[in-house]
């Protein structure tokens, strides 16, 4: 066949190949080979190619290939082919082309009959199976094309064809990590696996493409995926235990439920008992009157969700700030609980409220005062009735059980940091922790804990994490993690404990346990911990006694794999306090005065019973023993009106003028036979 003939030939056929590659520059840089292959001159075809898009050619070539090795392309034409591979092979250094037509070289015709049907089952029918998958997914169609996708690609492998095998790698790898994310049964260590099979015999084939580099940044991701992450963190970000071999993420589905009965949950803080005056409040205004509550998550303080007063006894509810009322309630004479819808994740979602209000009779530490609603004021007191519940099972691991998470900080998001300190207490300039956690009950009981990155169930370990910022789902996943024990023991205190609340560090960052839960011990997994929030609680309703205990001075102890740690809190107890000498006076602020215990911690938030210290002075350097002091005074109806609430929780500012205002003195506090604590001690100090 004459050369000019061929050259028009193979041009119309790059032409027509090019337009159905979809490549719209095809028509024209192909036209430039022409001048070139008609002189065969191979450093012009070279510099051409170098010029062009690498994986336009690529793609080109590659097809090409494909039809003169399925003979869909005359043999004249194959001398005027290996002129553009040999120019693309020394233009990009790949021996991709060689490779393959080795390969094909090397093939008997019933080989090359086979490596045909196998390459056009993967690419016509498998490959298009997961084109519509991808367009309208159906999760339950995805482990049988898994299947199909592992036997094909084994085939293609098996007849050497290593280049369209590695091909179907990529794609089976990507349909794997679909149907995991979509909990249909691929795992994330599998797509893991198939992507670096995929770019293992790719590479072995002579091909550096955007296959490869898909690869690897899948490879990146994945590996980042698989290293756990902290409590509210990012995959990746932190170093620590890994994913149990052969461990899968457990996804249990979450239903918006309401907490009907609050009072019959042990919940793990101050803020969530029964008694409706400890409450988080709020001070609705007069009828007609809208104004924000502040302490909701909004744009900003002044703009989150707003309180409507329609009429004396009528409250509308705006959660979105958007103008459009989102639920409302009537004042009675008991807690009541409300519904409106909340926005969660850019979706509309049912919330409760439980919501009471004052009476004219209340007590604040024995203390009458009067918080009826009036014309003009209507303190409410708030407490979530929000959950989320389901049931997490899984047969192969033989678990069963229900879970419930509970948005006790009201900001709409379970598990988030936010949360409130009771003022009232302090130690230098800051408030003494008092939270209100989110918290989660998983499996039967009644006793919650804050919301924990990590869960013990059946002595193994397991990840927590919500699906989505919806929040319609959470995931658990077993951890490479041992499992220690812990428990608690109080000593000489009188009041009974209630939780004893801990959280980790390092590995176990996030988590937390209630030690009070088992006398015996509570596993927890290895690592470090430290006392949270304690609380110690008597009584029903109005008569609750309770007091609150935080870490204080308290080292954080150790939890190893296998082994016991018993902590011991509790007496002796003494004071902390700390006096400002002023010149001619020195004073202690009334806020200041904790009780601590033997290992360092603090007990502070005295409902019920007061701490009232005699204050002893001496002059600085002396050795003389406190003698009788002066009882530091405690907040009575009148101080109560003048200073607020928070000065009923601490005893009041004591101030002791020196004589002649000048020198230095040292203070001493103690108190004998409270009923609580029973006698109470300190060191003398001056500052």
């Amino acid at each position: 066949m004459h050369r000019r003939f061929l050259v028009s030939h193979v041009l119309c056929f790059f032409v027509a190949l090019g337009a159905s590659a979809a490549h719209a520059q095809d028509n024209e840089f192909w036209k430039e080979f022409q001048p070139a292959i008609r002189l065969a001159d191979m450093d012009t075809m070279i510099k051409i190619t170098r010029k062009l898009p690498v994986q336009a050619v690529e793609t080109f070539l590659i097809k090409l290939e494909q039809k003169l090795a399925l003979g869909e392309v005359p043999e004249e034409l194959e001398t005027e082919v290996k002129y553009l591979k040999d120019a693309y092979t020394r233009a990009v250094g790949d021996e991709l082309f060689f490779n393959f037509e080795k390969l094909l070289s090397g093939m008997s015709a019933e080989q090359r009959q086979a490596r045909r049907k196998a390459e056009y089952d993967l690419r016509g029918s498998t490959f298009q199976k997961l084109g519509r998958l991808q367009a309208a997914p159906d999760p339950a169609a995805y482990p049988a094309l898994l299947q199909e996708f592992a036997e094909r690609v084994k085939a293609l492998e098996d007849l050497g064809d290593h280049y369209w095998a590695s091909e179907g790698y990529y794609w089976y790898a990507r349909a794997t990590d679909e149907s995991r994310k979509s909990d249909a049964g691929g795992t994330l260590e599998e797509a893991l696996a198939l992507f670096k099979k995929a770019k293992e015999l790719r590479r072995g084939f002579g091909v550096n493409d955007s296959v490869i580099r898909d690869c690897d940044k899948a490879i990146e991701a994945l590996e980042k995926e698989n290293t756990p992450e902290p409590a509210g963190g990012t995959p990746g970000e932190a170093t620590g235990p890994k994913f149990a071999a052969k461990s899968k993420w457990l996804k249990v589905e979450l239903s918006p439920a309401p907490v009907d009965k609050p009072e019959t949950i042990v919940w793990p803080g101050q803020l969530s008992d029964e008694r409706v005056p400890d409450w988080i409040s709020f001070g609705a205004g007069a009828v007609g009157e809208k104004k924000p509550i502040p302490w909701f998550p909004g744009k900003t303080k002044t703009d989150g969700p707003f309180v409507m007063r329609e009429s004396a006894t009528k409250f509308l509810f705006d959660m979105d700030q958007d103008g459009t009322y989102d639920g409302d309630f009537k004042m009675g004479g008991k807690p009541v609980m409300f519904e409106v819808q909340r926005t969660v994740g850019g979706e509309k979602q049912p919330y409760w409220f439980w919501v009471g209000f004052g009476s004219s009779q209340e007590q604040v530490q024995g203390l009458g005062m009067n918080m009826a609603p009036s014309d003009k004021l209507a303190i409410m007191f708030f407490r979530s009735g929000m959950s989320r519940t389901g049931k997490l099972v899984d047969a192969e691991a033989g678990i069963d059980l229900d879970v419930t998470f509970f948005d006790e900080n009201l900001s709409g998001e379970i598990g988030d940091d936010r949360s409130f300190n009771l003022n009232g207490t302090k130690r230098g300039e800051a408030s003494l922790p008092c939270p209100l956690y989110d918290s989660m009950i998983v499996g039967k009981g009644r006793r919650a804990v804050p919301f924990s990155s990590l869960v013990v169930l059946d002595g193994k370990v397991y990840r927590l994490k919500f699906g989505d910022e919806k929040q319609n789902d959470i995931r658990l996943r077993q951890l490479e993690m041992g499992v220690g024990r812990a428990s608690i023991e109080v000593d000489g205190l009188k009041l009974p404990i209630a939780s004893y609340i801990v959280e980790g560090d390092g590995d176990a960052k996030g988590a937390y346990f209630d030690l009070s839960a088992d006398k015996k011990g509570v596993e927890l997994p290895v690592g470090k911990y430290k006392l949270a929030i304690a609380t110690f609680r008597t009584g029903k309703g109005a008569q609750i006694q309770k007091l609150a205990g935080t870490n204080g001075e308290m080292p954080a102890f150790e939890v190893k794999a296998g082994e016991t740690v018993s902590l011991k809190i509790g007496k002796p107890f003494t004071f902390l306090f700390e006096p400002k000498d002023t010149g001619p006076a020195v004073e202690i602020p009334g806020s200041s005065v904790v009780v601590r215990g033997a290992a360092g911690e603090i007990y502070f938030r005295y409902q019920g019973l007061m701490i009232q210290p005699e204050v002893a002075t001496r002059k600085a350097g002396t050795n003389q023993k406190p003698g009788k002091g002066e009882p530091m005074k405690l907040c009575d109806d009148a101080t109560l009106g003048k200073l607020g609430q928070e000065a009923a929780w601490a005893p009041l500012d004591f101030t002791f003028a020196k004589p002649g205002g000048k020198g230095e003195f040292e203070l001493h506090l103690s108190q004998k036979g409270h009923k609580w604590f029973g006698n109470i001690d300190s060191e003398w100090r001056a500052k």
